[in-house]
């Protein structure tokens, strides 16, 4: 009997309010209400300059000026297409792009979500065949929403964070 009661002591402690199993629960769950859907607009006109310097196979840029944009990307302007033009005082653009190649590479923002000081764009990036008979950068362009308290941009390959970018304003 000495025994069935200590043995149902330590399951109670084991399975009680402080165990980490039941604080994960909480972390997991204020995680989530605090992680919000973001808007991200995709820009469109836009090309990576040959002349940027791109050390990795991956490169992220949040650009807060126009002198900032026009150091990264350069206008693709024709007679009939628009081109996207951001509200700096409102909005940053966030620029990702690959090393030139002359396989075929698609970047897709996948999901975007915020916190209260930072935003997380989750992308997926293919490169593939066929090879083409020129090289090219692929570029994805997307204006993100400036928010009271925003510190960051966090950029991510897939779960795989690539870079963090702090914001100046």
């Amino acid at each position: 009997m000495k025994n069935l009661l200590i043995a149902g002591t330590l399951l109670l402690m084991a399975c009680g309010p402080n165990t980490s199993q039941t604080s994960e629960r909480r972390v997991s769950s204020s995680d989530s209400a605090v992680q919000q859907e973001l808007t991200v607009k995709p820009a469109a006109g836009y090309f990576a300059r040959n002349d940027i310097k791109q050390n990795d196979t991956i490169a992220c840029w949040v650009l807060e000026t126009a002198a900032e944009r026009d150091s990264v990307l350069g206008i693709a302007k024709t007679m009939n297409n628009v081109i996207d033009t951001p509200d700096f005082s409102k909005e940053v653009m966030a620029v990702v792009t690959l090393t030139p190649s002359s396989l075929t590479q698609e970047l897709t923002l996948r999901s975007a979500t915020q916190t209260a000081d930072e935003a997380n764009l989750h992308f997926a990036i293919k490169i593939d065949t066929p090879k083409r008979t020129h090289n090219s950068a692929a570029v994805w362009v997307g204006f993100v929403p400036r928010s009271e308290g925003m510190k960051k941009i966090n950029f991510y390959r897939g779960d795989e964070r690539i870079e963090t970018i702090h914001l100046d304003k």
